[in-house]
């Protein structure tokens, strides 16, 4: 993989369009002038460089083209995919390295700037295109940063790469998840060894992993928010009130109503 980098930007990226097709089969070499975002939005295949390197992607996987840098597509199940086209100026011609591979994506935010981005060919006046540049200036410098992170785990065992990845899922989605359960279905393994290897790396339960942050979230908006607690239950993915209650003192060692007294007389 090549090298990423998060150089300081100082204004934000020019973005040119966006678009989604099918994709089966085989797309011969080729290039474009400005750097492609390419999410795999379903589909199993690999991308090619000249110099012989192969990519593989899955669904919800991103490959990052760098200006001018010529490449192929073999697909091999048939999928989709969505398009984003960013220009870069001469200084940061390789602000993603010739060709980045981003792990599969799970943030909601992410997916969702993804397709909307990738639908837009046109805008209406300079305000929109000031909005769409900052927007596409934040996607790509998180989906590097997603990259650096995979990098960074290339030396990690087996084991820590799961308990990392499921940290970062709940996290990323905690107030969605069901059960918890589900988080190891994303990373197909089995409950019974998720459960063991995030105990061993972090030290504490995944079930009172999702808990935290869930009561972290609530916490935030107990202090900065005049919702009531009904609505912060159901935000922070509590199935009613009063499991949030039971759940929040048993974590904050007081109620939702004393942590808000308490948090607030402090500002």
């Amino acid at each position: 993989m090549s090298t990423a980098s998060l150089l300081p930007l100082r204004q934000p990226l020019r973005f040119v369009a966006g678009f989604r097709h099918a994709a089966k089969g085989y797309c011969q070499v080729h290039s474009h002038p400005d750097l492609e975002i390419v999410y795999h939005v379903r589909g199993t295949g690999h991308t090619e460089l000249l110099d012989g390197r192969q990519f593989s992607f899955t669904p919800r996987s991103v490959i990052i083209y760098g200006p001018g840098v010529p490449h192929d597509q073999t697909i091999v199940t048939r999928g989709e995919d969505a398009c984003i086209h960013i220009a870069l100026p001469p200084e940061h011609a390789r602000l993603a390295g010739d060709c980045l591979s981003v792990p599969p994506v799970h943030d909601a935010y992410l997916l969702n700037e993804l397709m909307l981005l990738s639908n837009i060919r046109s805008w209406k006046d300079p305000a929109d295109e000031a909005c769409l540049n900052h927007r596409v200036t934040a996607l790509l410098l998180r989906l590097i940063q997603l990259a650096s992170v995979q990098d960074r785990r290339e030396g990690a065992s087996p084991a820590e790469t799961y308990a990392e990845r499921a940290r970062e899922i709940i996290h990323e989605n905690f107030k969605s998840i069901g059960r918890i359960e589900s988080v190891a279905q994303q990373i197909d393994v089995s409950y019974d060894y998720l459960r063991h290897v995030y105990k061993r790396r972090f030290g504490v339960n995944i079930k009172r992993a999702l808990m935290q942050a869930r009561i972290e979230e609530a916490k935030k908006l107990l202090v900065h928010s005049p919702l009531p607690q009904k609505a912060i239950a159901e935000m922070c993915g509590f199935a009613n009130e009063r499991y949030f209650s039971t759940s929040f003192r048993n974590l904050a060692g007081m109620t939702a109503g004393e942590y808000r007294t308490a948090a607030r007389g402090k500002t």
